[in-house]
């Protein structure tokens, strides 16, 4: 039994050999065809945001505007000068914003563009999860301790307290007898003099002025000795 072998003949050999033979199906070439990928925009996180603090930004879409129903002219529309006050992050990047008025709007970041950014330091948002407050064990000896020695310190305040009410009742005393003393010499001086004119001798006059001076003069003293202590 014989084994042949088949060969395929290329063009040039064909032609050598003279002969027309049916040609072998050629592959066709496909063209790799290159599909550019459209940007994807970047996602909306906690720490990313566009804006800062104080930046100014527009919408971006010249046909939308803001408005505020709360205003004083509730059909007035907002688009410009758009000052960013408070960013914060709910699934979207949100900006709350000022406009030129002081009207305050909401706004997100998609919709909007950069017109002119802030010197300020960027405000970072306060998305954060704010650290648990720091819970501080004591044994119960330390407690009780710490309870007793609190207790020491009310009573100690409370004693002062009292001190300070009492020396307040005292200086209330204090200010009605010189208000009565005060008074009580003006009455005096005022009698004396009523009673130094009239059909009063030159002796008599002589009497009550000299009188009048001496007892002035021991009502200065006694007036002054209530604010000797503690003047006031």
């Amino acid at each position: 039994m014989s084994t042949s072998t088949y060969i395929e003949c290329e063009d040039n050999i064909r032609e050598d050999l003279g002969e027309s033979l049916p040609s072998a199906p050629r592959k066709e070439k496909r063209r790799v065809e290159t599909v550019e990928l459209e940007p994807q925009e970047e996602k909306a996180m906690p720490d990313n945001f566009k804006y800062n603090i104080g930046d100014i930004i527009r919408l971006s879409n010249p046909d939308m505007n803001l408005m505020a129903p709360e205003s004083p002219n509730p059909n007035r529309q907002y688009h410009d000068n758009l000052r960013v006050i408070f960013r914060f992050y709910e699934g979207n990047h949100v900006y709350i914003v000022e406009a030129e008025d002081g009207i305050g709007l909401i706004t997100i970041e998609q919709d909007t563009e950069l017109v002119e950014r802030s010197t300020a330091p960027n405000t970072p948002p306060d998305n954060k999860p704010k650290p648990e407050p720091e819970v501080k064990t004591v044994s119960q000896e330390e407690y009780f301790r710490e309870v007793s020695t609190l207790n020491g310190k009310i009573r100690q305040l409370e004693r002062q307290c009292a001190d300070e009410r009492q020396k307040t009742d005292r200086e209330k005393v204090k200010v009605e007898q010189m208000l009565h003393r005060s008074v009580g010499c003006l009455d005096a001086v005022k009698a004396m003099l009523e009673s130094s004119g009239g059909g009063a001798t030159h002796r008599m006059r002589d009497f009550y002025a000299e009188a009048m001076v001496k007892f002035i003069g021991n009502a200065k003293a006694t007036l002054q000795s209530y604010a000797e202590p503690e003047p006031f």
